[in-house]
């Protein structure tokens, strides 16, 4: 199956060019909200948010996220992405990082 399948939600990493953030074409995106949302991971429970593979500027907030080993899980290069006032129910771990080489200025 493809990884996808697997999570209720994977951040798309497709490059993109846009001008919403700094008025001038960049690949630097806008902000996004994941926001109000119930999350169960029933089928095969991981990370109930998969911020990685580079994903950034994700503003995860006001969640219930159920199951999974993972509320959240940020490495292979996902940065800047924000997860607070969520509520985890039922998971091993709220938010897993990994150590990884970041560019300067990124968390």
């Amino acid at each position: 199956k493809d990884k996808s399948s697997l999570q209720p939600y994977v951040a798309p990493i497709a490059p993109t060019i846009t001008t919403t953030r700094t008025g001038a074409p960049s690949l630097v995106m806008q902000w996004r909200s994941i926001h109000h949302n119930l999350i169960i991971d029933n089928f095969s429970p991981q990370e109930d948010v998969d911020n990685d593979d580079g994903s950034a500027y994700y503003d995860t907030h006001h969640n219930v996220l159920v199951y999974g080993s993972t509320g959240l899980k940020s490495d292979y290069g996902g940065h800047d992405n924000r997860h607070h006032e969520n509520v985890y129910v039922y998971v091993d771990v709220a938010v897993a990082t990994w150590k990884a080489e970041m560019q300067g200025g990124h968390a």
